[in-house]
């Protein structure tokens, strides 16, 4: 019987993005060998020709690993730090008809060593479709430091930062404690992440230091939540935890910074003794 050798490159008929699970599925005209393959040659662009844009968005994967091939498709579980890119991405996170992909020859190969046919980011393929993010997002750490007066929160996704409501965040003491602080406001200055840094309001850290018991150590201090304190970029609201099973801090760094004299004043009813000083001090 007469045998014929493949010398046909693999070409790229589709792919789906799937932000849920994580995941980049690139389907071709016939196996590829997952062995061959250059994860880190990929990129996803929001136009089709890179040169049409005076602003193209491009995200080159990094550490993203292509996990599995059945049939003709390869798939590639994307890395923590390209599945945040493309979740705080307007472009990557939502449209498909704003994701493309593109890559070149040297991608890989079928089990014959032809090379995969390149995508040129002049002319990408379109994403046939996206499985968007719809799962909450879950605190998974946090830490306070009297010190410097910052609440570092971590979360297992890209949270939105311009969107959180204090006010439905408790520190307290343990479970069901009456030794609690309600956050009135913060301050975020980072972009949207996965871990990010409150300051916190003057009046709420110095209600924590004046606390008997609450802010004492990380076996004394929790953080409780109302549903929707957090989002992630998506508007996912983060699940409640409540002020009965309330999270411990996983550390806390305790104020050893001795209080400053900022300003006084003194005075005397109808100018006679006694005198009355009133030191202001920047913390309690």
């Amino acid at each position: 019987d007469n045998v014929f050798q493949d010398f046909t490159s693999p070409t790229l008929l589709g792919f789906s993005l799937n932000i849920e699970d994580g995941q980049l599925l690139l389907t071709f005209d016939e196996a590829v060998n997952i062995t061959t393959i250059m994860e880190s040659l990929i990129t996803l662009q929001n136009v089709a020709d890179l040169t049409s844009s005076s602003s193209p968005i491009t995200l080159s994967l990094t550490n993203s690993t292509a996990v599995q091939a059945v049939s003709n498709t390869l798939t590639i579980a994307l890395s923590n730090i390209d599945l945040d890119a493309i979740k705080v991405s307007d472009s990557f996170s939502s449209d498909a008809n704003a994701t493309f992909v593109s890559f070149p020859s040297d991608l890989g190969s079928d089990y014959n060593g032809n090379p995969i046919n390149g995508v040129s980011n002049q002319t990408a393929r379109g994403a046939s479709s996206i499985t968007l993010d719809v799962s909450p997002p879950t605190l998974q750490a946090f830490t306070i430091n009297l010190n410097t007066g910052t609440l570092f929160l971590s979360f297992n996704e890209p949270i939105n930062v311009s969107n959180i409501t204090y006010d439905a965040i408790r520190l307290l003491s343990g479970p069901d404690s009456t030794n609690f602080v309600i956050l009135s406001t913060g301050n975020v200055t980072s972009d949207n992440a996965r871990m990010f840094t409150i300051t916190l309001d003057n009046d709420n850290l110095n209600a924590i230091k004046a606390n008997s018991i609450l802010g004492l150590s990380a076996a004394t201090t929790f953080i409780a939540f109302e549903a929707g304190a957090f989002t992630d970029t998506r508007g996912n609201p983060i699940e409640a935890i409540s002020v009965s099973s309330p999270r411990q801090a996983d550390s806390l760094i305790s104020d050893t910074s001795p209080p400053v004299l900022v300003s006084f004043d003194f005075s005397m009813d109808g100018g006679t003794l006694p005198l009355y000083i009133v030191l202001h001090f920047d913390e309690a």
